[in-house]
């Protein structure tokens, strides 16, 4: 596992980041479920050897980030979330991760997983003005409606007082 990490971390194969994050927390209790689940992913890597990662963007000034939670999928019924920024071609950050405390719902989970991810929507666009480009939009994507409606109501009220 811990070569797989390096090469999530150091050579950037985020298409496999999902499996090495929740392969990293069958390590101290693995099962032959999880054996598998690992020489798939060493195949795929395998049979991508040669591929080419693209990156670039469409635009500098507009931040795509996308972000989601499967709710209770770990054995400890926590929630699991993933999230990722683009500029258009590629991803240039990622995250994948097992949510740290157990949520009540999938909306909660979805929730969660925004409070998790929302450090790097708020740093990017800080380091991208430090580069000289400053940000004009910023768009958030979430599938979840009761979770949306939720954040936007905490906006309002926070306006009233």
């Amino acid at each position: 596992m811990a070569k797989l990490l390096y090469v999530v971390t150091k050579r950037a194969r985020v298409d496999i980041l999902l499996a090495i994050a929740f392969l990293c927390t069958r390590v101290a209790d693995p099962d032959v479920h999880d054996w598998k689940k690992l020489k798939r992913v060493l195949q795929d890597l395998r049979g991508t050897l040669d591929d080419v990662m693209r990156f670039g963007a469409d635009s500098l000034f507009e931040m795509k980030t996308w972000v989601n939670a499967s709710y209770a999928v770990h054995p400890d019924m926590k929630s699991h979330t993933g999230g990722c920024i683009s500029f258009g071609i590629g991803v240039l950050l990622a995250m994948s991760a097992k949510q740290k405390l157990n949520t009540k719902s999938s909306t909660e989970a979805e929730v969660v997983g925004a409070s998790d991810y929302l450090p790097n929507c708020i740093w990017t666009p800080m380091i991208m003005e430090a580069q000289g480009y400053k940000i004009k939009e910023s768009i958030y994507y979430q599938d979840n409606m009761s979770a949306m409606k939720l954040e936007k109501w905490q906006d309002v009220m926070r306006e009233k007082f």
